[in-house]
């Protein structure tokens, strides 16, 4: 097995001491589908250099860049935190049900720590 497919992969050792490499995408599908849960892909592409009030992409934005500043609106956060709320925005695209005001608020609550 190549060393990126490891890395990508969840170790399982058998009662034989046999290791088996199971890819991380097809063990996260079983526990979603154990649980109940939806899996759905989205395009990486852009996630955390738009803007995810605004829609701008910022193309300056390099990776050493900590914190998304968009230079249309003024919204500033931390990069992760922003590519996040437009990955779920792409998800619940995918799902036909638009991200409201009130789930994006419900994101940042949670995100600082704060509970419902």
């Amino acid at each position: 097995m190549r060393q990126k497919d490891r890395i990508s992969s969840i170790r399982l050792v058998g009662q034989n001491g046999a290791a088996i490499y199971i890819p991380a995408a097809v063990m996260r599908e079983w526990k979603a589908n154990q649980h109940g849960r939806t899996i759905i892909r989205v395009d990486p592409h852009h996630t955390s250099k738009r803007c995810s009030r605004c829609g701008y992409i910022n193309h300056n934005l390099q990776l050493h860049h900590r914190t998304y500043k968009c230079p249309n609106c003024g919204y500033k956060a931390d990069r992760d935190y922003n590519a996040s709320l437009n990955i779920l925005q792409k998800g619940l695209e995918v799902l036909q049900k638009p991200l409201s005001a009130g789930h994006v608020e419900y994101m940042r609550e949670m995100a600082s720590g704060g509970s419902t």
